[in-house]
């Protein structure tokens, strides 16, 4: 309803809407008086017709009264007539009633765009308030249940402490339903049996819909130092998708659920299937649910299945990273105790059953002298297994304590001996830094030695002890590095990793790997290297390794070059000679020295020296499209 104050224009239209209609019942109550005194009128009242007031009157007397008639009744004998005394009224109230709705139209449209303009924020308001309706609601429902949220680290092991259905805490109070633990470990299969009516399909349920609960941020029935998995997939086959029309028996419609599952589950999957390897033959049910388990188990899920077949308990017994559990029963009071216990298989207490649901004894043991040698058999070693375990179950309790408290020692242990070690090996990196630097000073030193010695006049053979000299001690002090390092920095190569030969800038990838040398593919090059002279670069470096493996012209890769141009032919002969050595030790083939043309006293330097070098096999200059004869390509002897 549109209140007459949402306008000043709805309210005049309103107020002469009431003017007019309180006018037209003036008229028309002394229209209606007047012509049942003259019995004209059948009754005293008006109706309407098209939303016009008229007046019923007799048929025969119709002609008397001046107006339209609208209609006449179903028997003809009442005709309703609108007088011409009220055609202008009515006509008013009809035009007014059109006015009325043009406003409100047009009211409501004004409505409507201001509330468009405010859609964002009236949308984002609602979006609150619909999340706060969540979040106390699950407020609420956590303080019913007593809920709280786990742990969610995937590196430990899956853990349920103290854990409850939520239905069943709702419908019997906390302290009257029974609560489960569970864990992990390092298993992935869990085969539960147990008795009918014992609680094992209450079970999956629990790890299903608490599973679910904490993926949607519910507060679940656990102790706080439970570990839950975030799954990405919770696959679930419970209960009988019997169907006529789909032609589905029990067993098919169990194996179309299960061939849906074998073929979406991985590793980061919760699989919950009940009564696997029902519907069917037991002997053919054994034989597809031992196949179905191993592929699950293969696929690095989750797995909770209940069954009473007892081919299964013997393959969850047997079986690496399978385990068997089972649902307790009170065989003294014969009814479930509802208690689950992992790593023990249950027992079907199916002739118990018989007994607590009033069969007569003699019925009981015609039933089990019907069981074949084996199978009785395996019930009185389940039997003597459920007595065992009451006996077992406190010191099992107490030596998991102790070993928790073991393992944390250990972990503690390990972590502070991989601290010694990363603090062991920072210290020897840094020693190697150390040396480096000292080096490198000593090569400086060494080179102006060397320039000492050429401004004395010194001979040929001089200079090339010096530089011998240089040589025999870079290569002692890659030895010492080597012996620091051998027994700290070994690395497993392998084909396709990209690697730097130490001490160079060479960049490369390995393509093969024979004995302690590795084949290297370094731009255009191969090149047969050492594996104790590679190392493995970082991330940084790999854009670096990347650019420099997919060059298509080996001679841009700075590794292979040496740039002289504009230095002083008298100075560069250290320089070319190092880089040359160096060149060798790294087990380059071929590189590249820029000396320009200009007057050619640089490009005669470097040739002479490329000539005594003892590591050069031979030299020409580069193809005039990549510099002619102000490059020269030196082959170097392998």
């Amino acid at each position: 309803e549109i209140k007459d104050s949402a306008s000043k224009l709805l309210y005049s239209i309103r107020k002469d809407i009431k003017e007019k209609s309180d006018e037209l019942r003036r008229v028309v109550s002394k229209l209606v008086k007047k012509l049942t005194d003259e019995d004209i009128s059948r009754e005293n009242y008006t109706t309407l017709r098209d939303g016009r007031i008229v007046i019923p009157v007799k048929t025969e007397y119709k002609r008397q009264i001046k107006g339209i008639v609208h209609s006449e009744s179903s028997t003809g004998h009442t005709s309703y007539i609108e007088p011409d005394s009220i055609l202008e009224i009515n006509n008013d109230l009809v035009s007014l009633g059109f006015a009325e709705k043009r406003e409100i139209d047009r009211i409501l449209r004004e409505l409507t765009v201001r509330i468009g303009l405010s859609s964002p924020e009236l949308l984002s308001t609602f979006n609150e308030l619909v999340k706060l309706d969540l979040l106390f609601a699950k407020a609420s429902f956590s303080i019913k249940i007593r809920g709280c949220f786990p742990e969610m680290d995937p590196s430990e092991p899956f853990f349920i402490s103290q854990g409850r259905h939520p239905a069943l805490i709702l419908k019997n109070g906390i302290n009257k339903t029974v609560p489960f633990n569970f864990r992990s470990s390092e298993n992935k299969v869990f085969v539960i049996t147990g008795p009918n009516a014992g609680g094992k399909t209450v079970f999956i349920k629990s790890i299903g819909l608490l599973a679910l609960m904490v993926k949607y941020g519910y507060h679940i029935p656990v102790s706080e130092d439970s570990n839950f998995y975030f799954f990405e997939k919770i696959f679930v086959d419970i209960g009988d998708s019997q169907s006529i029309d789909n032609d589905l028996s029990t067993f098919s419609s169990h194996l179309s659920n299960i061939k849906g599952i074998l073929e979406n589950s991985d590793k980061n999957s919760l699989i919950i299937i009940d009564e696997l390897g029902t519907g069917t033959d037991p002997e053919a049910g054994s034989a597809i649910a031992s196949t179905v388990l191993d592929q699950l188990f293969e696929s690095g899920g989750l797995v909770f299945c209940t069954t009473h077949l007892s081919d299964l308990k013997l393959l969850a017994e047997e079986r690496k990273g399978f385990e068997n559990a089972s649902m307790a029963f009170d065989v003294a009071e014969i009814k479930p105790s509802y208690e689950f216990r992992q790593g023990i298989p249950g027992y079907s207490y199916a002739f118990e059953i018989l007994t607590r649901l009033g069969y007569k004894n003699d019925f009981v043991e015609r039933a089990k002298n019907f069981l074949s040698g084996e199978s009785a058999e395996i019930n009185s070693l389940l039997l003597d297994l459920e007595q065992k375990n009451s006996t077992l179950k406190l010191q099992l309790s107490e030596y998991a304590h102790e070993n928790e408290k073991l393992k944390k020692l250990r972990e503690s242990y390990e972590r502070r001996v991989t601290e010694l070690e990363k603090e062991k090996n920072q210290i020897l990196k840094q020693t190697k830094n150390e040396a480096e630097e000292l080096v490198v000073k000593a090569n400086s030193e060494l080179q102006e030695l060397i320039k000492s010695i050429r401004s004395s006049s010194a001979s040929q053979q001089d200079v090339s002890k010096a530089n011998k000299f240089i040589g025999d001690l870079k290569a002692e002090t890659s030895n010492l590095e080597n012996k620091i390092f051998e027994t700290t920095e070994k690395v497993d190569f392998k084909i396709g990793d990209a690697v730097k030969i130490k001490d160079t800038t060479t960049l490369g990838e390995i393509i093969e790997i024979k004995g302690n040398k590795a084949l290297i593919q370094a731009g255009f090059l191969k090149l047969t290297v050492e594996l104790k002279t590679l190392t493995l670069i970082n991330k940084e470096d790999k854009k670096i390794a990347k650019h420099a493996l997919t060059s298509t012209n080996y001679l841009e890769t700075a590794a292979f070059k040496l740039d002289i141009r504009g230095e002083r032919a008298g100075e560069i002969e250290f320089k070319v000679v190092k880089f040359l050595d160096d060149a060798y030790s790294s087990s380059l083939d071929k590189v590249e020295i820029l000396h320009g043309k200009g007057t050619g006293a640089l490009k005669k330097t470097v040739h002479q020296i490329l000539k005594e070098h003892e590591w050069v096999e031979s030299f020409n200059f580069a193809p005039v499209e990549i510099g002619g004869e102000g490059v020269t390509i030196v082959t170097l002897k392998r």
